[in-house]
């Protein structure tokens, strides 16, 4: 936000915490605007499963034990969002292109690429991998890893 905390309006400081509420905790469970009731649920579900284990009432589970995940290397992780990610670029920019060149609005003399590239495109895709552990996605677009960390 930069400076003191008070040089914003209330309402301002109130919307950037419901953003980080959406966006930043447990982005698995839902980034939508209507995630908020099952965010809450979860993090119930959460706190249940610890205070029945610290009471003894459950036996703890080994879900982070090593020999149960399964390795990607985070080079072949990254390359995967990256190629799916640049492949999305160039197939908006030809959209745009062609675009441009049926309505005859295309200048190939003053040529300005950023017009026809949308530059945030790999940055939001590596980003919401990072965030949300879903890496790729198939032709139907049904998430083709889960659970990444």
């Amino acid at each position: 936000m930069g400076g003191p905390i008070h040089q914003h309006s209330r309402e301002h400081r109130i919307q950037f915490a419901r953003d980080v509420l959406r966006n930043d905790m447990l982005p698995h469970v839902g980034i939508s605007a209507g995630d908020e009731f099952k965010k809450a649920y979860f993090t119930g579900y959460m706190t249940n499963r610890l205070i029945q284990a610290a009471l003894g009432r459950t036996t703890e589970d080994d879900r982070d034990y090593y020999g149960k995940k399964r390795l990607d290397m985070a080079g072949a992780l990254l390359s995967m969002i990256f190629r799916a990610q640049f492949r999305q670029v160039i197939k908006d920019m030809e959209k745009y292109l062609e675009k441009d060149i049926n309505r005859d609005r295309f200048d190939s003399r003053n040529l300005k690429l950023d017009k026809y590239i949308k530059s945030d495109t790999i940055s939001k895709g590596l980003r919401s991998a990072l965030s949300t552990g879903n890496w790729g996605k198939d032709k139907d677009n049904n998430v083709l890893k889960t659970g990444v960390s």
